[in-house]
């Protein structure tokens, strides 16, 4: 039997039972390749096996996704998960994940967090925004 499905959309489903075999064969892996072999999973898939490593390692593996394949793992977990996994990302990095997200999802995030970080991650999405706001704006005024 294999671990692996028929490709659907470029992405990899794996076969039940599979999250956990790969979680125990990949946990002495550095954070940087388990987070690879995730993003070349389904995004269903990649949230399985992170729940299957130890919660530490989790948040490791987690923080060296690409931000918009942790947005599309991160709407996978349980809520209670996604709290955990997020509570020590840089308040620059959640943000920039959360913006990733459907709205609804980033919304569930959200109200997991404390006020003190969800008003934080915020702020961060605000900013990011008024910035891309004005390069159309910069890049107009350096073309006269």
């Amino acid at each position: 039997m294999g671990f692996m499905h028929k490709p659907q959309n470029g992405k990899r489903h794996l076969a039940v039972g599979a999250p956990a075999v790969i979680a125990e064969r990949v946990c002495a892996l550095p954070p940087e390749q388990i987070a690879a072999l995730l993003a070349a999973l389904h995004p269903a898939d990649s949230a399985d096996v992170l729940e299957h490593l130890p919660e530490e390692q989790q948040r490791d593996v987690f923080a060296e996704l690409q931000p918009d394949d942790a947005a599309d793992v991160l709407a996978y977990l349980d809520t209670e998960e996604q709290a955990e996994i997020v509570a020590d990302l840089p308040v620059a990095q959640l943000s920039d994940i959360l913006d990733k997200m459907e709205l609804d999802d980033a919304a569930d995030v959200l109200a997991e967090l404390s006020h003190a970080q969800a008003s934080a991650a915020l702020a961060g999405m605000e900013e990011a925004a008024e910035g891309a706001a004005c390069l159309p704006t910069m890049r107009s005024a350096r073309a006269v």
